[in-house]
């Protein structure tokens, strides 16, 4: 299946009967959020295993598909390793690299905040979508959020674990439809009705937390390319790659 980048929403629990403590949960949450997306941004040189897994409601104990991967991240810039794509953003681009196509996409380096922090997303997206149950629980060292979304929706939970030293994830799962999984085009297809009823989870692990093991030549697009007035050209060691230049006036 063609994976997508997930988007995590967040606001409070509106049970009456319970609105001092949802009130409070919702609070500390949002804090907790906030705390991890500054420690992300904040803390120079970063670098961190991941592993994504994905299973099937229908076979919870075999995992249909399985990537791995490292981030090396300093402020504004990023390298992401995932599988067989590659992706560097800096100040000027950001690039891509397709390896099953030994393809090179560059594009205009996006403005804000870096996309790919695991929290990131959640600072702009509080107040999204209504009616979103929240709980924040505590255990052995372990902050836990959990959201529970509304009925109609293609996502039903989502977990984020949260080392309470480091204020760094460990661990974020949610459970969604399986159309959130697949492109635009199977969406669209004969086969929606069909992947409507299927369900899965989808697992992230942070790991291998380091600081300091690199330096800026991470993230130096001239190891990928060269530019000459307007034309770009792949390097040496991607001389059997094609480039795609996906923004105008680069």
């Amino acid at each position: 299946m063609n994976k997508q980048k997930t988007v995590f929403l967040l606001i409070f629990f509106a049970g009456l009967p319970f609105l001092n403590y949802a009130q409070a949960s919702k609070d500390s949450a949002i804090i907790l959020f906030k705390n991890v997306i500054e420690n992300y941004q904040n803390t120079h040189y970063l670098s961190f295993n991941i592993e994504y897994t994905y299973t099937e409601d229908e076979k919870p104990n075999i995992a249909a598909e399985t990537i791995q991967g490292q981030m090396k991240m300093n402020k504004e810039n990023y390298h992401l390793i995932l599988g067989n794509t590659e992706t560097i953003h800096t100040d000027k681009y950001n690039i891509t690299l397709f390896k099953d196509d030994s393809l090179i996409y560059i594009s205009k380096a996006s403005v804000g905040k870096i996309t790919a922090n695991p929290v990131s997303m959640l600072d702009s997206m509080l107040i999204k979508i209504k009616n979103i149950e929240i709980s924040l629980t505590h255990k052995r060292k372990v902050q836990t959020i959990v959201l529970d979304f509304p009925k109609g929706m293609n996502y039903k939970t989502a977990t984020f674990m949260i080392d309470e030293k480091t204020k760094y994830l460990l661990q974020v799962s949610y459970r969604l439809n399986a159309l959130e999984m697949v492109d635009a085009a199977a969406r669209n297809s004969e086969a929606r009705d069909s992947l409507a009823n299927e369900w899965g989870m989808v697992q992230s692990y942070y790991s291998g937390y380091e600081t300091g093991k690199f330096d800026d030549n991470e993230f130096d697009e001239k190891k990928y390319f060269t530019k000459n007035g307007k034309e770009f050209k792949p390097t040496e060691a991607y001389k059997q790659y094609k480039i795609f230049l996906a923004s105008p006036g680069l």
